[in-house]
């Protein structure tokens, strides 16, 4: 009822409903990747089985929705603080928490924004701005040209929403691949004496450096010498 309360301000349409799990997934197998619905409301408990388990697997599929769980207490939302989902509510929801919660889904699945703790009168950074994310503590830092920010958005989602914007350095961070404007080797030792060799990247509107991993090297490399830039 308050999502169809909510739908005209957010000019959604309400386009399948389901009783539980499997009938979910027979709807999204139905509509396909050109009407299957962007955002998803899933309860954790459902007739047939755990809505974690659902979650994970639509989640997984090519056209992934962006998925709202909702529980009926702290016990089940705290088993879902792995999964890649917008929000994790409680019952009984109330009006503005789903809201909340379906403007950042809204932004997720169209929008070349990325919502941030308010700061300055801002609540939002454009995608194209950004020059790196770093994860700290419970927020993701965001470093653009001109100023830092932060958000609640979890490195994987990002990641996972925008493939083409950005590639993992390392666990905790991801950078823009428009920003990279070469690669430095580290000598054994340079800065840490007990560190091993290891590659940095150089980023166009800062004078920071990030460190890559040596896993992560392996598929950042070729960005980098197909974009005819720097390895010093």
């Amino acid at each position: 009822r308050q999502l169809r309360a909510l739908h005209r301000r957010f000019r959604v349409q309400i386009v399948a409903e389901a009783d539980d799990g499997r009938s979910a997934r027979d709807v999204l197998d139905t509509l396909g990747s050109q009407t299957a619905p962007h955002i998803v409301l899933l309860d954790l408990v459902l007739p047939d089985g755990s809505g974690l388990a659902f979650a994970e697997e639509f989640r997984r599929r090519p056209a992934a929705p962006q998925i709202i769980l909702i529980g009926p207490g702290n016990d089940a939302l705290n088993d879902a603080g792995t999964l890649d989902v917008v929000a994790t509510l409680r019952r009984p929801v109330r009006a503005d928490q789903l809201e909340a919660a379906l403007r950042i889904a809204a932004v997720r699945c169209h929008a070349p924004f990325l919502p941030i703790v308010p700061q300055s009168g801002r609540d939002a950074v454009a995608i194209q701005d950004i020059l790196y994310l770093r994860a700290e503590l419970k927020y993701v830092l965001i470093r653009t040209r001109d100023a830092e920010y932060l958000t609640e958005q979890p490195l994987t989602s990002l990641l996972n929403d925008h493939p083409d914007h950005f590639i993992q350095a390392h666990r905790a961070a991801l950078v823009a691949k428009h920003a990279i404007a070469g690669a430095r080797r580290v000598a054994a030792g340079e800065h840490d004496p007990a560190a091993d060799a290891y590659w940095e990247l150089l980023l166009h509107g800062t004078a920071e450096r990030i460190p890559v991993s040596r896993r992560r090297w392996r598929e950042i490399r070729p960005i980098v010498a197909g974009l005819s830039l720097d390895l010093q």
